[in-house]
């Protein structure tokens, strides 16, 4: 497990956490970005089993808010 300070895609400030899992003999890595100050979680990726990103990429928008009005 290796932990730096980075920047998520969206290039907000970033923990990134990078866990590696083993999988049929092969390594795939987990990495998670969290939020430097809060620890929210901003974005989780894996990469495939030759070390090169998959294109599964989650990313967290916080500070949203649900409303029912219409833009202003």
């Amino acid at each position: 497990m290796t932990v730096e300070a980075t920047t998520d895609s969206l290039g907000r400030p970033a923990r990134v956490t990078t866990l590696p899992v083993e999988v049929d003999g092969r390594t795939v890595e987990h990495r998670y970005a969290y939020d430097a100050a809060t620890g929210d979680l901003l974005q989780r990726e894996l990469s495939d089993p030759d070390g090169k990103p998959s294109g599964v990429t989650l990313l967290v928008y916080l500070g949203s808010e649900v409303t029912d009005q219409a833009p202003r």
